[in-house]
């Protein structure tokens, strides 16, 4: 049972996180722990608030706290791995792994780690990745957009097409997507449609697609 002093701690560090004053929720969540050292929630909440607050590396000391004290929670390790994505993309997946195996049908945890596994190189890994997403939440925009990108990867110019339409579809904001698009139009050598499509995408796209044909 926690420890009532702890938890006032603990409730005062989530609402300041609410009110996006994480560095008055560290301290609330370290106060929290001071008196319960085997608090995995104001771990897992310090990290998060660390995280907010710039501070990776001890978001990832922290979210790994928690883990140590329950290693059945798969969103610490997904949390983990969204920390350590940019610094180390084989740990991530590792991570992931374990959230997936954990939670099998985790969405957010599959569609992240095909794109760990895209980043590494391995598409074909990513693709299957990703089409689980999508068969989990047909909406899933960026399920599309990477799985086409890693369709471009693989020269399936196509399928890529027929995923940057789908992405478009949900999202006809995303100019990026027109753009990956185009460069899948332009690979097939459907040169005035690729040309519509980095138009479509925004200057800074079309100049750059112009600056290295």
């Amino acid at each position: 049972m926690t420890n009532s002093n702890a938890e006032k701690y603990f409730k005062d560090g989530l609402q300041r996180m609410k009110d996006l004053d994480f560095y008055e929720s560290i301290n609330d969540f370290t106060k929290a722990i001071e008196i319960e050292p085997s608090y995995k929630d104001a771990y897992f909440n310090r990290a998060v608030a660390k995280s907010k607050s710039g501070f990776k590396t001890q978001a990832i000391l922290d979210i790994s706290k928690a883990i140590e004290i329950d290693p059945s929670d798969f969103e610490a390790y997904f949390n983990r791995a969204s920390y350590l994505r940019n610094k180390d993309s084989v740990k991530a997946k590792e991570d992931l792994d374990k959230a997936i195996e954990l939670n099998p049908n985790f969405l957010d945890a599959i569609h992240n780690r095909g794109i760990e596994h895209y980043k590494l190189g391995e598409y074909l890994l990513a693709i299957e990745d990703l089409t689980k997403a999508i068969e989990i939440n047909s909406d899933y925009q960026n399920s599309y957009f990477v799985r086409g990108q890693a369709y471009i990867s693989l020269k399936k110019y196509k399928k890529a097409i027929q995923d940057f339409n789908k992405a478009i579809e949900i999202n006809p904001e995303d100019l990026v997507t027109f753009y990956w698009r185009g460069v899948a139009k332009e690979a097939l050598g459907q040169e005035k449609a690729a040309r519509e499509d980095f138009i479509k995408s925004g200057k800074e796209y079309y100049v750059f697609r112009k600056q290295i044909s």
